[in-house]
């Protein structure tokens, strides 16, 4: 258990259930790309971040979101429940197991040079 506490390290996972707000701000990269698991009190999943793009994976339990933060870009609840193609329920989008969302913005950049460590 004591390996899985640098995964929100490296990660920069970030999750506050009472704002439903979830973010990544990762410090391992390779070949330009992020990829990493999530857990949470109420689901997990996987997340990968490419140039621009951000894609999360529920693959167990569910999320109920009202907004997504990746390096500082801040995604709110429209973009999140126009991605999942399903509606806001008290300002927030839940993502059941099996759903998937792809996010875009091109102020999202993961760049080689920038990696602290290779993995």
């Amino acid at each position: 258990m004591a390996s899985y506490a640098a995964v929100p390290v490296l990660s920069g996972f970030s999750f506050d259930m009472s704002k439903g707000r979830i973010g990544f701000d990762p410090k391992v990269r390779r070949d330009g790309t992020f990829q990493s698991i999530w857990s949470t009190g109420t689901g997990w999943g996987e997340v990968r971040i490419d140039d621009g793009i951000i894609v999360i994976e529920v693959v167990g339990g569910a999320l109920k979101l009202a907004a997504i933060a990746v390096q500082g870009v801040l995604f709110g609840t429209a973009a999140i429940a126009a991605a999942a193609a399903k509606p806001m329920q008290f300002g927030r989008v839940e993502l059941a197991a099996g759903t998937e969302i792809t996010l875009r913005d091109p102020a999202i950049h993961i760049a080689n040079n920038q990696a602290i460590f290779a993995i």
